[in-house]
């Protein structure tokens, strides 16, 4: 099992119902491939993680990277995890508003680590517990 996350800047805004079809078309594709994850939009940035078997996520990923939808992206993580942290969700979207303070400081955890190595220990560890906390906080 692996897990991808990153963060990107969208190219612009989305509406209510322009978000809301992105995650339907994500939804249904990941369900299809077996995936797994969440997206949290705020203030026109992304944070997304996706989670599924290696060839797959890093296909969908690929898929993402080339989206002109958005711009910008910062892979924070990329490598194998123990579980599924969001095994219910094809995919949920979250605005940071939305968020639990606990859900909030992850975010802002995660922010800070946009120039940290991605090959470093400490901070695959971090991100770890990050997915847990974050997952562990859902109302």
């Amino acid at each position: 099992m692996d897990c991808i996350a990153y963060f990107s800047t969208a190219a612009v805004d989305f509406s209510p119902i322009a978000l809301s079809a992105l995650i339907d078309g994500a939804a249904a594709n990941n369900a299809r491939a077996g995936l797994t994850g969440v997206l949290c939009y705020h203030d026109g940035n992304f944070l997304q993680f996706l989670e599924g078997e290696p060839d797959k996520v890093r296909a969908v990923f690929a898929r993402i990277v080339a989206d002109p939808r958005h711009f910008g992206v910062i892979e924070l993580f990329n490598g194998p995890i123990t579980r599924r942290q969001f095994a219910d969700w094809t995919m949920a979207l979250r605005r940071v508003d939305q968020l639990s303070p606990p859900q909030q400081g992850v975010v802002q955890t995660l922010s800070g680590l946009r120039l940290a190595p991605a090959e470093s220990n400490d901070h695959r560890r971090l991100i770890q517990g990050c997915l847990d906390a974050f997952r562990l906080s859902v109302p």
